[in-house]
């Protein structure tokens, strides 16, 4: 089991990267519940390294890598939820199209 002291180093280590909940919806523009969502619904995504409470905080560099690999977000950055194509983006394609015409 891991010192006190080690604890601290591996947080200081990582201050600049700790996210919470709250933090990684801010950064893509989701609610905290989703990403609550993503934690409850992914096995694979990523281990808290410190929770207490119900609050958890994460390493973002580790969240950045899970949102990238799992495709949570189309190329323009709009949220995919369960779907497999961006509804935003082809409706934009769509009156483009029409509007070519």
């Amino acid at each position: 089991m891991a010192t006190a002291i080690e604890i601290r180093r591996d947080l200081e280590k990582y201050a600049d990267q700790l996210v919470t909940a709250s933090d990684i919806a801010i950064r893509y523009g989701v609610s905290e519940p989703r990403v609550n969502n993503w934690k409850r619904r992914n096995d694979d995504y990523p281990v808290p390294v410190f929770s207490r409470n119900k609050r958890n905080i994460w390493i973002l560099s580790e969240i950045e890598d899970w949102v990238s690999a799992k495709g949570v977000f189309c190329e323009s950055g709009h949220d995919l939820g369960k779907r497999n194509s961006c509804p935003t983006c082809n409706y934009y394609k769509a009156i483009r199209k029409e509007s070519v015409i």
